[in-house]
C-alpha cells in the first residue's frame, strides 16, 4: 500500500508505504516507509466496509509501534469514504 497526504499549506509531508493483509473486514497495514520516522515498523488495523460503489475505511482501529507498544488510544480516529465514479459516456457494465 501507499498513501500520500498534504498539510493545510499544500505541502506533501505525510507519506506512508508498506505491506498489507486483509482478513474479513480488517486491513492490517505494516509501515515499511513513512515520512515521520517514528512510524516506521508500526502496524495499523483499518476496518472497512464495501457497499455497492462505496468504500468506507475507519482508520486506527488498533495501532502497535515497531517496539510493540499499543498506542491506539493516542491515535486520532478518521473515516475515509471513496465512491466509484462511472463514466456516463460508455456502455461499461
Amino acid at each position: 500500500f501507499s498513501s500520500i497526504g498534504q498539510d493545510s499549506t499544500g505541502r506533501w509531508n505525510n507519506t506512508h508505504a508498506g505491506t498489507f493483509e486483509i482478513s474479513g473486514n480488517i486491513m492490517k497495514n505494516k509501515l515499511l516507509y513513512a515520512s515521520p520516522p517514528d512510524r516506521i515498523g508500526s502496524t495499523n488495523w483499518v476496518e472497512y466496509e464495501l457497499k455497492g460503489d462505496t468504500l468506507i475505511m475507519r482508520w486506527s482501529k488498533k495501532v502497535i509501534t515497531a517496539s510493540g507498544q499499543d498506542i491506539t488510544a493516542r491515535m486520532p480516529k478518521a473515516t475515509s469514504k471513496f465512491i466509484r465514479m462511472k463514466n456516463p459516456g460508455t456502455d461499461a457494465k
